[in-house]
C-alpha cells in the first residue's frame, strides 16, 4: 500500500513539474511590442535603442515580467516617454510611448543650450538654439543661472537653477507652472512666444514674475505665481487671444492680484507703443 502511494506521489509530481514546465514555455514572451507616433530623428533613434535593450529580456516568463521595469529601461531615453505596459497573454508585452516634444531653450553656463520639454525636462544639450523638428527657434527661457547638465546635471532630468548662488528650483518650477497653463490656453507656447523673462528679486515669492514676449509684440506679464499663477494664465491668455490684430502689435497685459479686495486678481491690457 505505501508502495502504491509513493509511486502515485512521485508520479503526481513529475506531472507537476512537466505541466510546470510546459506552462513556463507557453507563457515565455517572444515579442516586445513598442507603438506610438514618433517625430524626430533623435525619438525614433531613442527607440531603436530601447528595443535592442528590452529585446534582451525575450524568454522570460509574462507572469514575471515587471511593468515597472519598462518605465526604468525607457527613463534612460529623455526624448521619451511611457504612456502604458499591458500584457498581451499568452506571449506578448505592448509600451505605448509618446515623444517628449522641445519647447524651451535656457541658456547654460558654458554658452550652450538646454533643450527642454514643457516640464522643463532636459532633452538635449546644443550649441545653438534650434529645434529639433521644425528648426525654428525654440521659447528662450531667461531669468536663471543654469550649469551645463554636461557639467553636472543629466538628461532627463528638471533644469537645475540658482538664484542668488543657491538653488531655487521652487521659482523654476512655479515658471514652469504657470507657462504650462499658458501653452494649453494660446496651443502651443512656441506659437506665439519668441521669449519668457522669469524675474524673482527677493526671495519673497509675491515678487516673482513671468512675462511672455510674444512674436507679434504685447507682452503678458504674470505676477505672484503662487497665487492663482494657473488662473491669472488663463486670463491673460484669453485677453491675449481677444485682442485685435493691430492692438497684438503693442502693449502690455498685466495680470496682478487684486489690492481692492474685490476678486483674487485682475487682468487687463495696456495700450502702449
Amino acid at each position: 500500500m505505501n508502495k502504491k502511494i509513493v509511486v502515485v506521489l512521485c508520479s503526481a509530481v513529475v506531472f507537476f513539474a512537466a505541466a510546470v514546465l510546459g506552462f513556463g514555455i507557453s507563457m515565455s514572451v517572444n515579442e516586445y511590442t513598442v507603438t506610438g507616433t514618433i517625430y524626430s530623428d533623435e525619438a525614433k533613434e531613442n527607440v531603436a535603442k530601447a528595443q535592442e535593450s528590452i529585446n534582451e529580456r525575450l524568454g522570460t516568463n509574462l507572469l514575471f515580467v515587471s511593468e515597472q521595469e519598462f518605465y526604468d529601461v525607457f527613463s534612460a531615453y529623455p526624448y521619451l516617454s511611457v504612456l502604458s505596459v499591458e500584457k498581451k497573454f499568452p506571449d506578448k508585452v505592448i509600451v505605448t510611448i509618446e515623444e517628449k516634444m522641445e519647447v524651451y531653450a535656457v541658456s547654460c553656463a558654458d554658452g550652450t543650450y538646454c533643450m527642454a520639454d514643457r516640464d522643463g525636462v532636459i532633452l538635449a544639450i546644443s550649441s545653438v538654439n534650434q529645434n529639433n523638428l521644425d528648426e525654428r527657434q525654440n521659447v528662450l527661457l531667461e531669468g536663471f543661472s543654469v550649469a551645463s547638465p554636461v557639467l553636472g546635471g543629466k538628461l532627463g532630468e528638471t533644469v537645475a537653477v540658482t538664484f542668488a548662488g543657491k538653488e531655487n528650483n521652487g521659482f523654476f518650477t512655479r515658471c514652469i507652472r504657470v507657462l504650462d497653463a499658458f501653452h494649453d490656453a494660446v496651443g502651443g507656447l512656441r506659437a506665439c512666444a519668441e521669449k519668457v523673462v522669469c524675474v524673482s528679486p527677493t526671495l519673497n515669492e509675491k515678487d516673482e514674475n513671468v512675462t511672455v514676449l510674444s512674436y507679434d509684440g504685447v507682452s503678458i506679464s504674470i505676477d505672484h505665481l503662487s497665487y492663482y499663477g494657473e488662473e491669472k494664465a488663463l486670463a491673460a491668455a484669453r485677453l491675449f487671444d481677444s485682442l485685435s490684430d493691430t492692438n497684438k502689435l503693442f502693449g502690455t497685459i498685466n495680470a496682478v492680484d487684486d489690492s481692492s479686495g474685490e476678486s483674487y486678481f485682475r487682468c487687463t491690457y495696456t495700450a502702449r507703443k
